[in-house]
């Protein structure tokens, strides 16, 4: 039995002295063969272990900076194709304003933008006012916009200073609901005098500017004869 166990022991020993080189005993005092056998420690020293952990750790930096330098070429591509597309925008819209100086208007109306306006000398109802501006190609001034608005009541000066005048927005269809004379909602930007529209002591489904309201909007009876405004494309000469 004692044969049995020096034998494996030994055996074990070689194994470690051809893997990693001299083992370390964990035997104090003497080295006899009789204590080793008793307690052998054996030390691996594997330094080649942590050189392939130092190793993954580079080759881990190495491909997230590949992937940082690919972002960088890849962004750097997209702000030259924005750069592209913003010096083509602005050519577009140069090309635009020189065309738009270029539109013209018929004879008797003031143009804004590439938009022509006529301000009507007589008086109808809201239905006759649009009928005279679909006869003329056009349809009831639509002031969509704060800058178009301000320009048509600059122009109110030609009528008299208690003046009323109709634009085209309406809500015939649903009481509540203003809609354009081209079929859009009225939406976001607007210019109503305080308190308005409050559709009054009667049906108030037309829209009209009152002078006595600085020219702000007024909702008022489509029935009753106003001043009105036409609007119709400026057109290329």
């Amino acid at each position: 039995m004692r044969m049995n166990v020096v034998t494996v022991a030994a055996a074990v020993l070689m194994l470690t002295i051809q893997t990693s080189g001299q083992p370390t005993w964990g035997c104090s005092g003497p080295r006899t063969e009789e204590k080793c056998v008793c307690s052998p420690v054996i030390h691996f020293h594997n330094d080649r272990d942590k050189q392939g952990e130092n190793y993954e750790s580079g080759t881990t930096q190495d491909v997230r900076l590949a992937e940082l330098e690919e972002q960088v070429r890849n962004l750097t591509g997209d702000v030259r194709d924005l750069t592209g597309e913003v010096r083509n925008l602005t050519g577009e819209v140069a090309l635009l304003k020189q065309g738009r100086e270029n539109l013209v208007c018929p004879n008797g109306s003031v143009k804004f933008q590439d938009r022509c306006f006529s301000f009507s000398a007589d008086m109808k109802t809201y239905a006759g006012a649009r009928s005279a501006c679909q006869a003329a190609g056009g349809h009831l001034a639509m002031p969509k916009d704060q800058a178009t608005d301000d320009f048509l009541r600059n122009q109110m000066t030609r009528y008299p200073s208690d003046s009323v005048v109709w634009f085209g927005l309406t809500d015939l269809v649903q009481e509540g609901t203003f809609v354009w004379e081209d079929g859009t909602p009225l939406t976001g930007w607007s210019n109503w005098y305080s308190g308005q529209p409050d559709d009054g002591s009667s049906a108030e489904d037309c829209v009209e500017w009152r002078a006595l309201y600085g020219y702000r909007w007024n909702d008022l009876s489509c029935l009753s004869s106003l001043y009105y405004v036409c609007e119709v494309s400026a057109a290329v000469p």
